[in-house]
């Protein structure tokens, strides 16, 4: 797993955290493909308590990406590159009852353990 900042050569960069294991890439890339973001987030759209935790965690993210930008390169953004930046949850997304990208999600929950990345785990284990 990789961490990336928020601002690469100049340019806003939403996603922090990035898998490097080919192998779980690949499962992942199986259950997205075998409707797995479908699922997961309908599970998540169930439960207005999960939806209020995935608002939670969305903006925990945000919030761990603020905390690695230094505000004069947020200051050479153009502004909407800083809204993505400032106000997006998880890799850039705008609302915040969507699940998108498996590894993006899954990749954050090896770093910081979560009730989505839990699911994806679950799922995964369930695959043949």
């Amino acid at each position: 797993m990789q961490i990336c900042l928020p601002v690469q050569s100049g340019k806003p960069f939403p996603t922090l955290y990035w898998l490097d294991d080919l192998a779980l890439d690949k499962k992942l890339a199986r259950l997205e493909s075998k409707g797995g973001v479908r699922r997961i987030r309908e599970w998540l759209l169930a439960s207005p308590d999960r939806v209020e935790s995935y608002h939670q965690l969305q903006q925990f993210y945000r919030d761990q990406r603020r905390s690695f930008i230094k505000l004069k390169e947020m200051a050479l953004l153009p502004v909407g590159a800083r809204k993505r930046i400032w106000e997006t949850g998880i890799g850039g997304m705008e609302d915040w009852t969507l699940v998108r990208c498996l590894h993006m999600q899954f990749a954050f929950h090896l770093v910081h353990p979560n009730f989505i990345g839990a699911k994806i785990k679950e799922e995964l284990d369930a695959q043949p």
